[in-house]
């Protein structure tokens, strides 16, 4: 099966898209690979097929909120259906700290651990074993640099990000007789004389391509 799977084009699935992600999808479809993106609304789905111009060969847009399991299977069947392999997961979907998570009640750790914590989990179960049907495979988790700290943190945001970072340690040990990479990267604000500022669209881009490449077990941008 890996025989023949080698001559099939690299495959990227991208959860969590953003106008970075749409630049990282061009700059992958440039280089002859697919990309397959997760959309977690219709409207955001129909208002990108409406003015894309990538080739359904290409590019496959999927309808998948990464919080419902069933959702997240039945856009793997489709992807299989589309891609006989997998190459990159590349995780951009997640809940950042700002005021409405100050008040911490169960149904606001639900909420966020769903984004940052079981989305991740729920994707990466399915992507697995279509990277051991490869031989190997690469998982990227994006967030921001707030997760490089989480002591002061607003509780729910904390709890979600200790068990990612927990859990992908645990991965890697079990996976460590596999050529399944795991890199966790973290954005931040890039220091200047006249204080922090946010990173550009191509610096982001930039990054997330170095990363790809590279496979870090963690990659920092942003902070000096």
């Amino acid at each position: 099966m890996r025989t023949s799977l080698e001559n099939e084009p690299r495959t990227t699935l991208i959860a969590g898209v953003s106008p970075a992600m749409l630049a990282v999808t061009d700059t992958l479809v440039e280089q002859d690979e697919r990309v397959a993106l997760f959309f977690r609304t219709k409207e955001k789905l129909q208002e990108l097929t409406a003015h894309s111009t990538w080739k359904k060969e290409a590019v496959l847009p999927l309808l998948a909120s990464v919080t419902d399991g069933k959702a997240v299977v039945r856009a793997y069947e489709k992807l299989i259906e589309w891609s006989p392999r997998l190459d990159c997961l590349i995780y951009n979907v997640g809940f950042e700290p700002n005021d409405e998570t100050q008040t911490f009640s169960g149904a606001e750790l639900v909420r966020v651990m769903g984004l940052n914590f079981y989305g991740f989990v729920n994707c990466f179960s399915l992507a697995l074993p279509m990277f051991k049907r490869v031989g190997r495979g690469h998982a990227v988790i994006i967030c921001g640099a707030a997760a490089l700290v989480l002591e002061g943190q607003h509780a729910a945001y904390a709890a979600s990000r200790a068990a990612l970072q927990i859990y992908l340690r645990a991965l890697r040990r079990e996976l460590a007789n596999q050529t399944v990479s795991i890199t966790e990267l973290y954005i931040g604000r890039k220091p200047t004389v006249r204080g922090p500022r946010r990173l550009s669209q191509r610096e982001i881009v930039e990054g997330i391509l170095q990363a790809l490449r590279s496979r870090p077990e963690k990659h920092v941008m942003g902070i000096s």
